[in-house]
């Protein structure tokens, strides 16, 4: 999300949407792909942490 667009409740209301949206459809389990920045944003919606991704960009030609 834009910086400019940032802390307004835009993507907590977003992510509850989807949450609400997928619980009334009996999804028990979503996971995200996020970086170290938003962490502390989902936590605050209730995911936790549970593996550790690593990757490595090879620069193309």
């Amino acid at each position: 999300m834009r910086s400019s667009h940032r802390h307004r409740g835009i993507g907590r209301g977003l992510v509850r949407l989807l949450l609400d949206h997928g619980a009334a459809r009996n999804i028990a389990q979503f996971t995200v792909d996020a970086n170290e920045s938003a962490l502390q944003f989902y936590a605050h919606l209730g995911f936790s942490a549970n593996s550790l991704k690593l990757e490595r960009t090879i620069p193309t030609q």
